[in-house]
């Protein structure tokens, strides 16, 4: 797993707000073991295929804390998560033409973004989604149940389809949602699979760190 920090190298407020932690987990370690290979030149190959699919970059493309002074600041929050062969971005900060400024900058152009998430129903959170989708509708965007009915409606004019989340649920390979969890705010985080361990994605974590993992 790579971390990428486009604005914010704050660890201590990250690591609650974005990547709550690395859990070890030796049994994934199997999944990328392929006994069926005959030669040794198959298992580099193999090896090497599984090492990109299993690959995970995350990059934060929105935040208030300063840290490449190329790129703006402003306040929520944004990343993009490379997982495999898919590009999702976690919530749109509260500015769309900040948001794409910055993935411009980053290399990170809105037409190979695949997937929309979005945590929770805070403007600083959702606020870049309709600029977003001006340049790429042609993306599912995950959020949860409770999200307001107007606010749905108007993702899906855009030509984005729109997938409510209530239970937990898979968005890609190696990628899940944990539901839309109650913390007074209701929210949904993200769990990604890595060779060496899961990683928790949260917006704003409202129902609790504990609860969530």
């Amino acid at each position: 797993m790579q971390m990428r920090f486009g604005i914010s190298a704050h660890s201590s407020v990250r690591l609650q707000k974005a990547v709550v932690g690395i859990l070890a987990t030796a049994f994934l370690a199997t999944a990328f073991y392929n006994p069926e290979a005959s030669s040794g030149a198959q298992n580099t190959v193999t090896d090497n295929k599984l090492k990109r699919e299993s690959e995970l970059m995350i990059t934060i493309v929105f935040d208030n804390n300063p840290w490449d002074s190329s790129l703006t600041m402003g306040f929520g929050f944004a990343c993009v998560i490379e997982a495999g062969t898919k590009k999702i971005l976690f919530d749109t900060g509260i500015d769309g033409e900040i948001l794409l400024s910055n993935m411009g900058k980053l290399n990170l152009p809105p037409k190979d973004i695949d997937v929309v998430v979005l945590s929770h129903n805070h403007y600083d959170h959702t606020g870049g989604l309709k600029t977003f989708l001006d340049r790429n509708s042609a993306v599912q965007v995950y959020l949860p149940k409770s999200f307001p009915d107007g606010f749905k409606q108007e993702v899906g004019k855009s030509g984005a389809e729109v997938v409510d989340v209530h239970e937990r649920c898979k968005i890609c390979e190696g990628v899940y949602s944990t539901g839309e969890l109650n913390g007074g705010i209701r929210e949904q985080s993200l769990i990604c699979e890595t060779p060496q361990g899961i990683v928790v994605i949260t917006g704003c974590a409202h129902p609790g760190i504990v609860k969530i993992v």
